[in-house]
């Protein structure tokens, strides 16, 4: 296969088999391509050439694979940008990175029928492919830049992998998403996508087309299994599921295993800038509940003061237009990420360097008062933030959706029980729910800014 990670379909293989479907609408491996090739061409024909960038504002769509596929065929460069982003985000993205064009679906295009156009544009590894953005949801987003050199990895990863049919609702330019596509195509597997998430349809999708593979964020299994209509018979298709973009509790994975009866459970790990699938299986040894895994082979890894750095092949090659300045001079990605590693080698995610903040002199690590609280018999969710304060530095609040009744001194009594005073919230607010960023996290600054507003 060639490098251009727009050539990820094996043509030598059965070029009938469904690639995608989405909304009932499915596509074979020979029309995508061939689709995707004809994007390439109409591209051509405006003007775009190798390196132009080329923005993406749509929701999940076979459309939207068409275009990025061609976007990159054609040497072009795909920047995704998420339709939830506020449009002034929107706006300094376009402009940041001088988009030639801005595509919402390939009627956008004139794209011509009945004629194969095979693209193959000449590229280098090294040569830019794809721009993702992060959430921005404090400050204006980044810009996180990958090569060509990001099919290196999806290859390395795809002859782990057998032949899938996966389900997927996660937004394209998050790389969950973007990685979802990839994997299935160069594994020339079957993926089921949903334009949003909506947790009736998703359910409908598994049993209608027997999906055997789920990747979402823990939020959305949340949300699944707290549909009224959930049915363990109507997943027992679902052999894998891989959770990833942010960590699972003990509860939720237990939950999940009780519900998803013939489902193994993979707590995954990755950041935008390292393009994910960081860590895999132990050749011999089953990988314990909540761990992100064993090390792979064809990565670095190091710790260094609590905080895992790594160096993949196709990680991100820079921002754009702004310093790296976690990238150290050997080539390792700083993820600010606080690790541990057990005695046999499986790695342990154990919270946000940049989290922690000091109460009166104690450090405190959100991450750990969340744990406590999430083993409560009645806690479905929780979440820390910390908020200034004159005397003490800055002192934690909680925010909680419960399964039953429970009153904000109980749930302190039982913080207090296993930590010190130093890491009890000053204030728990119970909630319904909780607000979500436009990748479906939780979204804490939101959640801050309530806090300072009710203190």
């Amino acid at each position: 296969m060639s490098k251009n990670l727009g050539n990820l379909i094996d043509l030598n293989k059965d070029l009938n088999k469904i690639a995608i479907i989405c909304e009932d609408q499915p596509i074979t491996y020979k029309s995508l391509d061939i689709l995707a090739n004809s994007v390439a061409y109409s591209l051509s024909k405006k003007g775009i050439k190798k390196g132009d960038k080329i923005a993406i504002i749509s929701l999940n769509s076979i459309d939207y694979v068409i275009m990025y596929l061609g976007i990159l065929k054609l040497g072009a460069v795909a920047v995704l940008i998420n339709i939830k982003h506020p449009q002034s985000q929107i706006n300094y993205i376009l402009k940041e990175t001088n988009c030639k064009l801005v595509l919402k679906d390939i009627g956008d295009l004139e794209i011509p029928t009945g004629v194969e156009f095979l693209f193959n544009t000449p590229i280098e590894e090294n040569d830019d492919a794809v721009i993702l953005y992060t959430s921005g949801s404090t400050n204006l987003p980044k810009g996180v830049v990958f090569s060509h050199k990001r099919k290196l990895h999806l290859e390395i990863t795809s002859k782990k992998l057998k032949q899938r049919k996966t389900i997927s609702a996660s937004p394209f330019p998050h790389n969950q998403g973007l990685r979802n596509v990839e994997l299935s195509l160069i594994t020339h597997s079957t993926l089921i996508i949903l334009p949003k998430f909506d947790a009736q349809e998703f359910i409908k999708n598994i049993k209608k087309y027997k999906v055997d593979t789920i990747v979402a964020v823990p939020t959305i299994l949340s949300l699944i299994l707290n549909e009224k209509d959930f049915k363990s018979e109507d997943v027992d298709t679902v052999k894998t599921i891989n959770s990833s973009g942010s960590q699972l509790t003990q509860k939720l994975n237990d939950n999940i295993i009780k519900k998803f009866r013939n489902a193994t459970v993979y707590n995954r790990y990755g950041l935008t800038e390292t393009g994910g699938g960081l860590f895999e299986h132990h050749p011999t040894l089953p990988t314990p509940p909540l761990s992100v895994g064993y090390p792979s082979t064809t990565i670095k890894y190091r710790i260094v003061d609590n905080i895992l750095q790594v160096k993949n092949p196709s990680m991100m090659v820079k921002y754009n237009n702004i310093k790296n300045d976690r990238l150290t001079e050997d080539g390792y990605f700083i993820t600010n990420d606080l690790f541990k590693i057990d005695e046999q080698g499986f790695y342990y995610y154990l919270g946000r360097s940049d989290d922690m903040f000091t109460n009166g002199g104690y450090n405190v690590y959100p991450r750990q008062i969340e744990l406590i609280l999430e083993t409560h018999p009645l806690v479905k969710e929780a979440a820390i933030v910390g908020v200034e304060d004159e005397i003490k530095g800055t002192k934690p609040y909680a925010f909680v959706t419960l399964n039953g009744e429970i009153t904000e001194n109980e749930l302190k009594e039982y913080i207090l029980k296993q930590l010190p005073p130093s890491h009890c919230p000053k204030k728990i607010w119970i909630k319904d729910t909780l607000p979500l960023t436009i990748i479906n996290k939780i979204d804490k600054n939101k959640l801050k800014q309530i806090a300072r507003n009710n203190i």
